[in-house]
């Protein structure tokens, strides 16, 4: 297949992420390519699309880190920033006129799974999402020269963080690790309850993704 080396590129972290946007109805008129979770994953696919010249756009769940990030949102993210204090900011940004929720993002290499955890990330970051990729996404684009944006869903609050090992529920691809997921249901049976309670906010977070994309993409602009 010849790619178009030019044009939008989608990328998820996990193949949950790509499915919800592609189930969701909504259609989106670009490739969208899933990397794996976190700095080993950005780093492999950028790896493979050094020479991309069209906008690459990092899109999937985040948490929140302050009460204002509820789940269902979805964030246009103006700002990524280290603990360190350093920050990138995303050179492409869509010309969307309607209010739109914009914030800051830090990446950890791990999930947050507790409430004290998220208000110290955010005291000591001043970012209002976290997640496991958007600091590695932005120091390759910046170092590569892409046109890269990052549109992220808010799947789990301040107050309501995501079960303590969570993260080993995929592999290094971004897909299910059914042996992970098996061993946390065995030891914990009651967890299918909150797995099936994140499947479905996920899949509704990620359609309110699918369709803000889809307006950014009809309506983008680089700079």
């Amino acid at each position: 297949m010849i790619m178009d080396h030019g044009a939008p590129v989608i990328v998820c972290p996990l193949e949950f992420e790509r499915r919800a946007l592609l189930r969701s109805g909504v259609s989106l008129p670009c490739r969208i390519e899933v990397s794996g979770p976190g700095h080993e994953g950005i780093t492999r696919w950028a790896g493979a699309n050094r020479k991309h010249a069209g906008p690459v756009i990092l899109t999937g769940l985040a948490g929140g880190l302050v009460p204002s990030m509820q789940v269902g949102m979805t964030v246009l993210v103006d700002a990524v920033v280290a603990a360190g204090g350093r920050r990138h900011t995303p050179p492409w940004q869509p010309g969307i006129t309607r209010d739109l929720a914009r914030g800051a993002v830090t990446s950890t290499t791990r999930v947050v799974t507790s409430h004290p955890a998220k208000g110290s990330l955010h005291k000591v970051t001043g970012a209002e999402l976290v997640d496991m990729e958007s600091l590695s996404f932005a120091r390759v684009g910046d170092e590569l020269g892409w046109q890269y944006g990052i549109i992220r869903g808010v799947g789990d609050s301040l107050e309501e963080p995501l079960p303590p090992g969570c993260d080993r529920w995929v592999d290094h691809n971004g897909r299910p690790a059914y042996g992970a997921i098996g061993k946390s249901l065995f030891q914990n049976p009651l967890s299918i309850r909150r797995m099936r309670e994140l499947k479905r906010t996920g899949e509704a977070v990620m359609a309110g993704v699918a369709e803000l994309l889809a307006s950014t993409l009809a309506t983008g602009r680089s700079g």
